[in-house]
């Protein structure tokens, strides 16, 4: 059956302008239906900065080709769908009281409902990744009469193995002896360049990296202001932020609040760029970069904050700080703690040490010689994800660190999030990977009840 699929704005802005290519139908094509209200949308984003902007900007060139190829009231056949745009059909009483057509939305659920009511023997479908939208459309059709599936777009939908951890163990107390003895044994067993194994045999055990046909002991590191790892994820993580990026470019870390999934890289971090000056370690960096998305679909807007660009992003990178502070406590652990010379050392490390990079800025970055930590990349799209990856230069590590059972973003659920796109598409060699269960949650007894009971 030949479908006509009605997109709503956020679609483009959000997936880019080859949506278009992503509803193909079988013998007969299957119809784009791009609404008036979409085009004035996007005409109004174009001049935004970062991906949004640049989104609508490359779907407004694509339908300016399309328009030439055609009448695009009449539709344009682009391989297997034909585009249409319907200019109108935005009229107040196809919608139920309370709903105004001042609202965009609301312009575009009664865009569909005249389509409706002028094809009944058509099949429409509006697509919108807006939740709300959704429930609102529902509403509408069902008040209307008319016959409109809706749905989100699924084209984009990854969903991680609910199993890989990016470790798995292996009962064997030979390979653990081996292991002890050698540091470093050939092994041929079902694993992931640069995963992780736990090899054990009743108390004994042993952490290990699979590499190159073999499994490779490792050993807790000791790190700038950690008194002690607490659990064996937590051991392969900061092995894997303290690798080379030679070796390991990228880590990503998911798991549960409070399983030092941000803490880790942040310790890391500061031991390679400002605890380096008390170490011998060899892998060191120009700068630590943070950069945090603020969630809620605003992941781009900071200038409605008041202040310069740091004082705009301090609520964002709260959790930075607070992790740093920690850090020069343990560091300074059997001295009389001077709450100001902690805070005179947080204030030099972030003029020293640490930059402050909102996604924004992202785009455009050559990244050389930075440890650079995406938080709460569940909260970010697959484009900004590859935004980031794709400005690494040499000597750069990348952490992608976040929660996808935690997004705060109306337009990204489990499935299409920046965080899932990583962790399916980027696993192999060079890349290290640790999901952290509520099991390791370390932060307090408190918060491991709550995650315990509070289903």
């Amino acid at each position: 059956m030949v479908k006509s699929f009605i997109l709503d704005t956020n679609i483009f802005l959000h997936s880019g302008a080859d949506v278009v290519y992503g509803f193909e139908g079988g013998k007969d094509p299957n119809n784009i239906i791009v609404t008036g209200t979409t085009l004035q949308e996007l005409d109004a984003k174009k001049g935004m900065p970062g991906e949004l902007g640049y989104n609508a900007r490359c779907t407004v060139r694509l339908l300016d080709q399309f328009r030439q190829n055609g009448d695009l009231l009449k539709g344009v056949l682009i391989g297997k769908v034909k585009l249409y745009v319907a200019p109108n059909g935005v009229y107040e009483t196809n919608l139920p009281p309370g709903y105004s057509v001042t609202v965009p939305d609301n312009r575009i659920i009664s865009a569909c409902i005249t389509l409706a009511k002028r094809y009944p023997r058509s099949h429409f479908v509006l697509v919108t990744n807006d939740a709300s939208m959704r429930i609102n459309a529902d509403v509408c059709f069902r008040a209307a009469e008319v016959s409109i599936e809706i749905e989100e777009y699924r084209n984009d939908h990854l969903t991680a193995e609910p199993d890989y951890r990016g470790f798995t163990e292996i009962c064997d107390g030979r390979l653990v002896d081996a292991l002890y003895h050698e540091e470093s044994i050939p092994y041929d067993g079902n694993l992931v360049d640069d995963e992780f194994a736990i090899v054990k045999e009743g108390s004994r055990s042993a952490i290990a990296v699979y590499e190159d046909h073999a499994l490779k002991r490792i050993k807790e590191p000791s790190v700038f202001g950690v008194k002690r790892l607490y659990n064996a994820p937590q051991i392969m993580a900061m092995w894997a932020l303290l690798e080379p990026p030679e070796h390991i470019p990228l880590v990503i870390l998911t798991g549960a609040a409070g399983s030092g999934k941000t803490f880790l890289p942040v310790a890391a971090g500061i031991d390679q760029t400002y605890g380096a000056q008390f170490s011998r370690r060899g892998t060191c960096y120009d700068k630590m970069i943070v950069s945090r998305s603020n969630a809620l679909n605003r992941s781009e807007e900071i200038g409605f904050l008041p202040g310069d660009l740091n004082e705009k992003m301090n609520p964002l990178i709260a959790p930075i700080r607070d992790s740093i502070q920690s850090l020069l406590r343990t560091k300074n652990d059997g001295e009389r703690e001077d709450c100001e010379e902690i805070d005179r050392q947080v204030s030099e490390i972030f003029e020293t040490s640490v930059e402050i990079l909102p996604m924004l800025y992202i785009r455009g970055r050559n990244l050389y010689r930075k440890f650079t930590i995406l938080d709460e990349a569940q909260n970010i799209t697959k484009q900004q994800v590859k935004d980031v990856l794709t400005r690494a230069a040499d000597g750069t590590k990348i952490v992608i660190v976040g929660d996808p059972g935690q997004i705060d973003n109306t337009v990204l659920d489990s499935r299409n999030n920046g965080l899932t796109y990583a962790w399916n598409t980027m696993r192999g060699k060079g890349v290290a990977e640790i999901h952290f269960s509520e099991k390791e949650v370390v932060r307090s007894p408190l918060a491991k009840m709550a995650l315990e009971r509070l289903k």
